[in-house]
């Protein structure tokens, strides 16, 4: 082994598990500038920062989880105290960075210069929390996407509080004042929670005793008495091993499974509850327009999150080469995965939101049902999905699937942008008439892309399963799906293109 010339080892193991997530977040703030995408993509540069702040927390430590080296860590002949330092130390350096960039040259172009105090609580709170809360919550729920999860959960119940608050008693200025203080306190919690916990970790993880097998009841009545010693047994444990070999269906019981990998996503949707109930309490125009942009960030941060649950959590865990050997067939177990992966964001990105707009239309508004299209949450949970099928924690699966969707959102941007009109105003579905076509000819684009996106999600489903269904990741086989679903996307925009085209030629 070479030791690095640059950094010593310590220093350089820790900025290596953290390098890909931290340049792909300060890639997405700082490509949107250079290329002048649209405004409207400020709304994903703003959730991919929390999260990839709260991410790169969340694995500081998480990284030891998810290589299944922290029975390595802690039996190092270093002082605990020290370990605790390199990788705070690195961690700092990591999100200072991104701090600086997202107040300096991000922000500035989101918010107007009156809002100052908005513009630094929006830069500096991600910062904070992802240093000294969310190293602190991953080692208590001893899971990454947990901590990254209850990480970018904690500002946001804190704004909504103290939004509701402020409102109560009058005073707009008490919602920021009361999230500094709040953060603030909050931080510091973290702050010694992190060290005591960090100082007492134990490595848990494997099996402990001998793992007891069910045996049959009724085989096992016939060939042995009953004694005494198992009635004792029985009236402990026997309830649990009776339940165990309840017989249900296969494919309920995977569904099951599924729903279980889906937890954080449940808890965002209470999240998402909660911010419905201040606007039905408080409905102001205010209020209204915070909900449909709160409404937003929740259905791509909803699909985002059910696609990368879905490989890598299973990876992570550890389960995923004994349940690809159960006496399933395997295009079975993939389709219940993509039913969940996929249905999840209709029901809850999608349809809540409806239901919620039509319960209290005044409040909630007619937009927020229709704010995102259905096509573009489906697309960004297969892409999540198949992001997932390649990384071995799902907060890393959440940071890099957003940063891929945003890179493709600006690639869509200027490559429809400069194929024509025609495709610009068929691909947003925003204006047909500028464009030069009429509005049947659009609905035929519209149709035909709708079509094409579907294509892609089964090409992204498919080469997910490839991925799942092997222990190995191989660069080999990843470079060219890569390649495949770069050219399917160059046919996508010249097929577009050309109907476009012909459509306002003969219109």
């Amino acid at each position: 082994m070479t030791r690095p010339r640059l950094l010593p080892w310590p220093i350089f193991k820790e900025f290596r598990a953290l390098s890909i997530g931290w340049c792909a977040c300060a890639l997405i703030l700082i490509v949107p500038r250079l290329v002048q995408a649209p405004r409207y993509l400020a709304v994903l540069q703003v959730i991919v920062y929390f999260v990839g702040a709260a991410a790169l927390g969340a694995m500081s430590v998480g990284h030891e989880y998810v290589d299944r080296t922290l029975n390595l860590l802690l039996s190092l002949p270093v002082r605990r105290e020290r370990l605790l330092v390199v990788k705070l130390g690195v961690l700092t350096g990591m999100l200072t960075t991104l701090g600086v960039v997202a107040y300096a040259w991000a922000f500035p172009a989101i918010f107007r210069p009156g809002y100052q105090a908005e513009r630094l609580a929006l830069s500096l709170v991600p910062v904070l929390c992802g240093l000294f809360l969310a190293p602190w919550l991953t080692m208590a729920c001893r899971s990454p996407t947990a901590g990254t999860a209850l990480t970018v959960a904690i500002p946001v119940l804190l704004a909504m509080l103290g939004e509701w608050i402020g409102f109560s008693i009058g005073d707009r200025t008490f919602a920021m004042t009361f999230l500094w203080l709040a953060a603030s306190a909050m931080c510091a919690t973290g702050a010694i929670a992190t060290s005591r916990l960090f100082m007492r970790l134990e490595s848990i993880e494997g099996c402990f005793g001998d793992l007891p097998l069910p045996q049959l009841p009724r085989l096992r009545a016939r060939t042995l008495p009953r004694q005494p010693q198992d009635r004792e047994r029985e009236s402990h444990g026997a309830t649990a091993a009776g339940a165990s070999l309840t017989k249900r269906h296969p494919i309920w019981r995977l569904f099951t499974k599924e729903l279980r990998l889906q937890q954080p996503v449940l808890f965002i949707t209470g999240l998402y509850l909660l911010g419905w109930l201040v606007v039905e309490l408080r409905a102001t125009d205010y209020y209204i327009d915070l909900n449909t942009a709160l409404s937003a960030c929740y259905a791509v941060l909803l699909a985002a999150l059910a696609g990368s649950l879905g490989s890598a959590e299973e990876r992570q865990l550890g389960t995923i080469e004994w349940q690809v050997l159960q006496p399933i067939a395997m295009w079975r177990q993939w389709a219940v995965k993509v039913a969940v992966v996929l249905g999840l964001p209709m029901l809850l990105g999608m349809g809540l939101p409806a239901l919620l707009a039509h319960v209290a239309p005044a409040s909630v508004g007619t937009r927020v049902a229709g704010q995102p299209l259905a096509s573009n949450v489906l697309l960004l949970a297969a892409v999540s999905l198949y992001v997932s099928s390649l990384c071995g924690s799902g907060a890393w699966a959440l940071v890099m699937s957003l940063s891929v969707t945003f890179g493709n959102v600006i690639f869509q941007n200027e490559v429809m942008g400069r194929a024509g009109p025609e495709v610009d105003a068929a691909w947003m579905f925003s204006g047909p008439a500028r464009a030069g076509i009429n509005l049947g000819a659009s609905q035929v684009v519209h149709a035909l892309d709708l079509l094409l996106i579907a294509g892609l999600i089964a090409v992204l489903a498919r080469f997910a399963m490839a991925n799942h269904r092997t222990a190995d990741r191989s660069p080999r086989r990843a470079c060219t799906q890569v390649i495949l679903m770069v050219v399917f996307a160059a046919a996508r925009v010249m097929i577009l293109s050309g109907v476009a085209g012909w459509f306002g030629a003969s219109g």
